[in-house]
């Protein structure tokens, strides 16, 4: 089990860096949409469920954050 959680671990960093590196392809809309379906994807919301706007929107300030962080690097290699 846990060879599939460093994998598991490994797809989502790598999905994160391409976030980072590709996010400024949508407009302002459509990347405020698509990160509020990650929100509620990550946290278990089905999807008419809304969070609640504030923790929504300090989500997506901490999630452009930490995309920051991940600014040039290059994806995992899997072993």
């Amino acid at each position: 089990m846990l060879a599939l959680d460093g994998l598991i671990q490994q797809v989502r960093r790598n999905c994160d860096i391409s976030d980072a590196q590709h996010g400024g392809i949508f407009s302002v809309c459509g990347l405020a949409l698509r990160l509020r379906d990650l929100f509620k994807w990550e946290r278990g919301l089905a999807p008419w469920e809304e969070g609640d706007p504030a923790a929504v929107l300090d989500w997506i300030g901490a999630r452009e954050a930490y995309w920051e962080t991940l600014a040039g690097l290059r994806w995992d290699r899997f072993p």
